[in-house]
Formats: C-alpha cells, sequence, structure tokens
C-alpha cells in the first residue's frame, strides 16, 4: 500500500510540474512576445525544479527571481526566454553562457544549438548544475567555474558564434568579451550602471570596429550587476 502511495505522489508530481511548465510557457514567456516555437518548446521540455532547491518548489514556476546559494539569484523565467530569442541561436552554433547561476538557462539553451560552454565564479553553482544537467542526459555542455575576468586563461584560442551574459554589466566592461565572439556573431546582455536604477537587455553584433546594437528593450526588473573579482 506504501510504494502505491507512492508511486501515485511521484505521478501528480510529474502531472503537476508539467502543467506548471505548460501554464509558465503560455502566460509568462508568450506574454512578452517570446514567439519562437523553437525557444518555447526548449522552455517547455526544461523541468525547473530540478535546478532549485526542494523548499522552493511552490514557487518555482512563478515569474521571479528566485534564490541561489551566496545570496544570488536566478533570472525569471520571462528574461530567459527574451534573452534566448535575442539571441536567435542557430542548431550548429557554439555558444558562451557567462554567470550561468542556477544553470536553467543553460539547460534551455543546450536545446537550442550545438555547443555550450558556461562558466560562473561559484564552484558550488557548477556542483548543482552539474547534478541537473546529469539527470536530464544533456551532454553538449561543458560547466566551468572561473572568473570572468580570466576568461581568457580559462578558455584561450576559443571563438564563439554568440554568448549570454547573465549578470548585469556596464558599457566599458562589454568590451572584454568581444574577442570571445566572432565577427557577425551576437551578445546578449543586461546593460546598467550600478548608480542607475534603469536597465536594458541588448542584442549585440561584433563588428570589426567593435559592436553595433541590434535590439535594446527596457527591463522589467533590476538585474544583479555580474561578479568578477578582477576589475576590468
Amino acid at each position: 500500500m506504501l510504494v502505491i502511495k507512492l508511486l501515485y505522489n511521484i505521478i501528480m508530481g510529474i502531472s503537476g510540474n508539467l502543467e506548471a511548465r505548460q501554464i509558465m510557457v503560455q502566460q509568462q514567456i508568450r506574454a512578452v512576445s517570446v514567439l519562437d516555437k523553437k525557444i518555447l518548446a526548449a522552455i517547455g521540455d526544461i523541468p525547473r525544479e530540478l535546478f532549485f532547491d526542494n523548499q522552493l518548489s511552490s514557487v518555482v514556476y512563478a515569474d521571479a527571481f528566485l534564490p541561489l546559494p551566496l545570496n544570488e539569484k536566478s533570472l525569471p523565467p520571462s528574461l530567459v526566454g527574451r534573452m534566448l530569442q535575442a539571441l536567435g541561436c542557430q542548431l550548429n552554433d557554439s555558444v558562451l553562457v557567462i554567470g550561468f547561476g542556477s544553470g536553467y538557462l543553460t539547460a534551455c539553451l543546450s536545446k537550442l544549438c550545438a555547443k555550450v560552454v558556461a562558466i560562473d565564479l561559484h564552484h558550488i553553482m557548477k556542483e548543482r548544475a552539474s547534478l541537473a544537467l546529469e539527470k536530464l542526459a544533456i551532454t553538449n555542455v561543458t560547466l566551468l567555474h572561473a572568473d570572468a575576468s580570466d576568461i581568457y586563461e580559462t578558455i584561450p584560442n576559443t571563438i564563439f558564434d554568440g554568448a549570454v551574459i547573465c549578470g548585469a554589466i556596464n558599457k566599458k566592461s562589454i568590451k572584454h568579451f568581444l574577442p570571445l565572439i566572432r565577427l557577425g556573431g551576437t551578445i546578449v546582455l543586461i546593460e546598467g550602471d550600478p548608480e542607475q536604477p534603469i536597465q536594458s537587455l541588448k542584442k549585440l553584433t561584433v563588428t570589426e570596429a567593435g559592436i553595433n546594437v541590434i535590439e535594446t528593450f527596457l527591463c522589467n526588473t533590476r538585474v544583479d550587476f555580474l561578479k568578477m573579482r578582477k576589475a576590468n
């Protein structure tokens, strides 16, 4: 009888999470004009609960920042969707993720491109995200524990088709990452000033002269700034 009850709870939990995922896609992701079918399918395919502590299970599909270790926070699902759509990667692309945090955006991205290399300043983030990716049998992601300011020592002689920077960054620091992206490649980031309340989601294209700003959207939430031990 106990075994039957446990199986029932597991099945109901899976069913409930799947329904919550579908509601999230329809009411949160599509609501911010993320309409690319590949992105909606990728987000709908990844169970968010694997990337967060069990005590957050009741809010894991809320469109909110969720707490992570070391006072870090994950990005809300709607912002994840907007960033993935802005990136617009192709199935044969290689993409760099800087500040992967929970690993949820990285997992969604793995469904949209050939290869993802993701770095984070905190080793505990790598440990947690690695477990989630292993449960999902995702094999095209490499997670690295590294400081973004040392990225050229961490992944030398590597060029990517695109990049997503998951923490806010000021305009001056963007230049630090440009040599990592091929000409014509795309960088998606949150740009802001620590002294100012307004931040913008930006899509940039790398050019010989530097960058072109392709799209700019105001953020309706304030994202924590990317942590780097060394100033640039």
